[in-house]
């Protein structure tokens, strides 16, 4: 038969790695929400046309 403590010490270990993998994939979504992807951002060209031309 198997020893319970063994038992015990396993399902902590899984219950550390769900909350451990739980808070990376949080941190991830987060991190990604703040962001730009690079497609999405204006060129600095574009951005400094304005600046450039006097009126």
């Amino acid at each position: 038969m198997a020893d319970p403590n063994i038992n015990r010490g396993r399902r902590w270990f899984i219950i550390a790695f769900i909350l451990f993998i739980s808070a990376v994939i949080l941190l991830v979504i987060d991190m990604a929400s703040r962001t730009t992807a690079p497609w999405n951002k204006t060129k600095p060209a574009e951005q400094s046309v304005d600046t450039l031309l006097p009126d």
